[in-house]
């Protein structure tokens, strides 16, 4: 986890990480120990970042809840559409069958 986290810091936006997080870690503590910390709020020092960039600092800390966060961002960027699959038809399914 620890080189991902690194990595994030040649990111303007994640510049100072590992800073803010020794400054900030009793609230980091608890954003990385929440049960979901896609929703969870971050600590003040990233509080403002987009979507986006929440889901790389997951990728980097927390990748087992990266699924559901990823969910989250095509959802709200491309459509609900691309993210729930509609309920099966066997009636609309029987009607294009042929023998």
């Amino acid at each position: 986890m620890w080189p991902a986290v690194k990595g994030l810091e040649n990111l303007d936006i994640f510049n100072n990480l590992v800073g803010k997080m020794e400054s900030e870690h009793l609230m980091w503590r608890k954003w990385y120990s929440d049960e979901k910390p896609e929703a969870c709020d971050l600590p003040k020092s990233l509080a403002s970042i987009s979507l986006f960039h929440r889901c790389l600092l997951l990728r980097a800390m927390r990748p087992d809840r990266l699924t559901n966060a990823l969910k989250t961002f095509v959802g709200d960027n491309m459509g609900v559409d691309y993210v729930e699959a509609k309920p099966f038809d066997i009636e609309a399914t029987k009607v294009e069958m042929n023998p």
